[in-house]
This record gives C-alpha cells, structure tokens and sequence, in this order.
C-alpha cells in the first residue's frame, strides 16, 4: 500500500478532531457552549464542580465569549502543553508532555546518563538516516521533524529537549489523543533501528536483520508523517478559500470604526468625548515618509508654489501631541472577514490595530499589535487572542481582496481616501508581496499623468505659464483636491494590468456596493 500524502495525512488528522467536535456539540448549533462541555464533564466524572467547568471552559475559550468554537477546538486538541485532552471514547483524560516524550528521550540517550550528547545525536541521526534512505518509501519529506535543529551545545537535557519537540509538534495536526500509541509505535522501530549491529553481533541471520530494519524503519516512515505533518490549514495549496463563500458581506463602517477608537481609548485609560477629540485610529502610516501637504499661501494661490518652512506654531505643536495619542490608540493596518464563522450579514469582521505603549522597564515606545473582532448581532468590538490566527485568515483571502482590505484600511472602511493614503496603501501591497515595487510606481506614474492632463485642460496657456512647474500643480493636485475610492483604485490597477481582479471578487465587490 502506498504511503499517504502530506495533504491526505492532514485531512484524516482534521477528520478525526471534528468527529469529535461532532459529538461534543449535541444541539450542532456549530459551536460547543458551557452547558454542553459540562455534560461531558459529568459523564468522566459526577463530582465535577463548577470550577472544574470554567477552568477547562477558560483554557480552550481563548477569545472569550463563552463558547467554544470549532477553531479554537482545534487549537486545543493539538495545544502540546495542555494537561487534558479528549481520550479515544470520547471523554476527557489527562495529557502530560513529559511523560510521552521520555521514550524518545531515552531513545537517544544512548548511555543512559541523562543527557542527549552531541556525538550521540549524530549517531543516531546518521544511522536513521542511512535506514530511511535505503526503504522504498522513506522519500525526503517522510521525516519532516529536523533532528539537526536542536539547541547546539554539547548536551542536551530533557527540559531542552522536550521544548525542541513541542515546538515542532505544535504546528502539526495530530490530536493529543493520538500521540501516545503513535509515540510507542516510532520508539520501537528506531530502537530497533538503532541496534541493528547487536542483532549481527548476537549472529541473527542476514535475512532477520534485513526484515526487521526493513519492517522498522517503514513503521518510522509512517509515524513520523502522522505525528509531524502540518495541519490542514497550513498545507500549502490552501491558500485561498473557495471563491463560493461570499465572505466580503456587510463590512464595517466609519461608524464601526469610530466606535473601535472608543474602545481602543478606554483600554489605552483614554476617554473620547467624540472620535476628533482628544485622539483616533488612524489608517497605518509610516510618519518618516509624509509628504509635506502644505496649502499655498495667500500671496500665491495657484499650484505649484509653497510656503517656506516655519517653526511649529503652539496648534501645530498641540496636533503633534495628538498625534502621540492617536499612535498610543493605534492605527489600523487591516479589516478582514472572520473566515472561521458562519457567512451572512451577522460574520464578525476582524481587525488589526498597530500602536506604540511606553515599556515600564525600558522606558522605550514599542510597538503592539491587538486583534478586536466586531460581533455583528450586538455590533461591539471585543478583544480577539489569537493574533496568529488573524495572519492565517488573512493568508486565505484572495489577493485581490488583501489589497483592497489594504486600501480600505486607509479610508477607515469609508469609500474615500487621499493620494496620500493610497500611496500608503501600495507601500504595505508592496510589503505584503502583494504588488511589486515596479507596479506601484507604474499606478503612481499613471494617476500623476492624468493629473497633469487635468491642469492642463482646466488652465488657461497664460496661467499655466505662471506655474513652476506643471507637473508639481499635478501632484498638488492630486494631494489636496482629489479623493479616491478604494473600489476604484482597485479598477485602475486591474485595467493597467498590474494585479488580477477574479470575476467572482468583482460580483462580491460590486454587490456589497
């Protein structure tokens, strides 16, 4: 029999936690409420209190709104440092690390004196990797743990090693439930492996010997693929989810925004009067990259002439400290639909706020990054924990539809934003790979040769005669005159052919408009 792919691997692992989700969600509303995990409590257990309930509820709950949900489920099943899982019959067993990971350690430890010394490790990644390479079925990605990634010292104690090998486990998809025999099953067979020269020592026949490696490290093979291979939603070839999931429905709004900076403020000890007073969220800018946006003074009102440099006045200098305030709240970079929960008009939308807080010990501003979620049926933003499932989702989104996320982050989820801000806007497309640097510079170098047809269709021969320069009347044209839709935006670049647009993200696109 063939041995199973990575993708297909992932997929039995994915099926095997969602059978138990199944049946943990009697009522299959989709999601596991407080009542229905302390059923399963009282079935391992009668005297089970209440705490009991809240302390697992807690652990699994991560965003904490009272449920569980099928992601953070997951999380849960494949969380390496937990202390219960769900056993084989369905119910909740006990889960120690420690324990399974002390054969393995044992394993390599081939003196038994405590530790896993180097010359030991390259022993034994020598011999199991001579005994892969020789099997049919030992291809390159069989083994996908790096035995050369431990801490590079001349010893290596347990604590160490038991890090070394969650931190790997953690990525993979494998249930808690199922690591125990699958453990078992890879010691054996690289024990055996291992004293391979004992048995021609203790004069087994060739034949034996030969058997018993071939059998061993075949059942390595496998094991290791199901114990290390990623998770589903890491595979690649996931990247993006169907195009028949109408995920970009009701987005947030100003209004949604305005709301967010409140609740940002208030954790931030802030209080907002109003969204202008006192301080806001602000698309995500880079401030070292602002471009003078200065109005042309009295004495010269047409395009092209700007004031000289002046000391900052006591308002200019008052904005400036609200423009500390606003970092302190914080910016948004992007809003995304939450892809983990049911799709309509009620999916809560995700976003991510960049800021900067003083470090008590340091006494330096560093940099945060907070994840709120905007719960559609009471429309409040809530904390969201897990900023790592924010870059997954994202990860799954279209490209064309992280571009836009993009651009409306700089209106603030409106349907206009400054030159300025769509600029910005092509820098983080940039950053995020989702244009190149020679596309961004070719819608600039197309919107600022629009701008000059503009003046020079609106400006009489004498008048243009009088500029300093039309092509800076363009660009302050563009900069204080002109407002953007990101939808248009996004038009522009698909028409220039510098990114593609799907049919199917137009229809959503033009829909939700």
């Amino acid at each position: 029999m063939p041995m199973a792919s990575a993708h297909e691997v992932a997929e039995d692992a994915h099926a095997l936690i969602l059978n138990h989700f199944t049946q943990w969600d009697a009522d299959s509303s989709g999601t596991i409420d407080r009542d229905e995990l302390a059923s399963i409590m009282y079935k391992v257990s009668s005297s089970m209190s209440q705490g009991d309930i809240d302390r697992l509820l807690s652990a699994i709950d991560t965003n904490r709104d009272g449920i569980i949900d099928f992601r953070e489920f997951v999380s849960w099943l494949t969380d390496r440092r937990a202390d219960r899982t769900i056993g084989k019959d369905g119910w909740i067993e006990r889960f120690d690390i420690h324990s399974l990971l002390r054969p393995m350690f044992n394993v390599f430890d081939r003196n038994n004196d405590g530790f896993i010394r180097r010359s030991e490790l390259e022993e034994c990644s020598q011999i199991l990797g001579n005994s892969l390479s020789i099997h049919p079925l030992a291809t390159s990605d069989c083994l996908v743990l790096d035995w050369k990634q431990l801490p590079a010292k001349d010893v290596v104690d347990f604590k160490e090693f038991v890090d070394w090998q969650v931190k790997h486990l953690q990525k993979s998809g494998i249930p808690n439930n199922q690591l125990p025999k699958l453990m078992e099953e890879l010691c054996e067979s690289l024990q055996i492996i291992f004293d391979i020269d004992k048995l021609h020592q203790e004069g087994a026949p060739s034949s034996k010997v030969h058997e018993a490696l071939s059998q061993s490290v075949k059942r390595v093979a496998e094991t290791t693929r199901r114990i290390y291979t990623s998770k589903l939603e890491n595979m690649q070839g996931q990247s993006e989810v169907p195009f028949d999931l109408q995920f970009w429905v009701n987005p947030p709004t100003m209004n949604d925004m305005h709301r967010l900076a409140r609740v940002c403020a208030k954790r931030c000890g802030i209080r907002l009067l109003n969204y202008q007073e006192e301080g806001s969220i602000e698309p995500a800018v880079d401030r070292g990259r602002r471009r003078s946006s200065a109005l042309p003074t009295s004495s010269s009102s047409r395009p092209g002439r700007r004031p000289s440099f002046q000391p900052l006045s006591s308002r200019q200098r008052k904005i400036s400290f609200r423009s500390e305030i606003r970092l302190a709240i914080g910016q948004v970079v992007a809003c995304i639909p939450d892809l983990d929960l049911p799709t309509g008009a009620h999916r809560p939308w995700l976003a991510k706020i960049s800021r900067q807080h003083l470090d008590p010990e340091s006494k330096r501003m560093i940099d945060d990054v907070l994840i709120y979620s905007l719960d559609r049926e009471s429309n409040e933003w809530i904390v969201y924990e897990d900023v790592r499932r924010f870059e997954e989702i994202w990860k799954l989104l279209p490209s064309a539809l992280q571009l836009l996320a993009l651009l409306k982050a700089q209106a603030l989820m409106g349907d206009q934003l400054s030159w300025f801000g769509a600029k910005t806007a092509m820098e983080a497309a940039e950053h995020q790979n989702l244009l190149d640097a020679e596309a961004g510079e070719k819608y600039v170098d197309h919107m600022e040769a629009k701008a000059v047809e503009h003046v020079r269709d609106v400006y009489t021969a004498s008048e243009l005669a009088t500029l300093d320069s039309i092509e800076e009347a363009a660009i302050e044209y563009l900069e204080e005159q002109v407002k953007f839709s990101p939808i248009e935006i996004l038009a522009v670049l698909s028409e220039l052919n510098l990114v593609e647009v799907p049919d199917e993200v137009w229809g959503q696109l033009l829909g939700d408009e």
